[in-house]
């Protein structure tokens, strides 16, 4: 069992980090697979509101920005 965390890696960047359980979820490193991410984007597309820029990572325009995305993905 993993457990999502968000961490801000620069100015008005956040990237998912998680905490996992050595006995499972082995498969992924980082607890999702991108099919997670990928609707994690679409929802940002969708609400205008920040932007996929790598893997688990996004960034915004602005801190209304995440605090309206750690409400909706937190």
């Amino acid at each position: 069992m993993t457990q999502r965390q968000w961490r801000r890696k620069r100015e008005l960047e956040l990237e998912a980090v998680y905490e996992m359980d050595p006995l499972s979820d082995r498969l992924y490193p980082d607890g999702r697979d991108s099919d997670h991410y990928d609707a994690i984007s679409e929802w940002c597309v969708m609400n205008r509101c920040g932007r996929r820029t790598a893997y688990n990572q996004f960034r915004f325009r602005n801190e209304d920005e995440i605090a309206v995305f750690l409400l909706r993905w937190s």
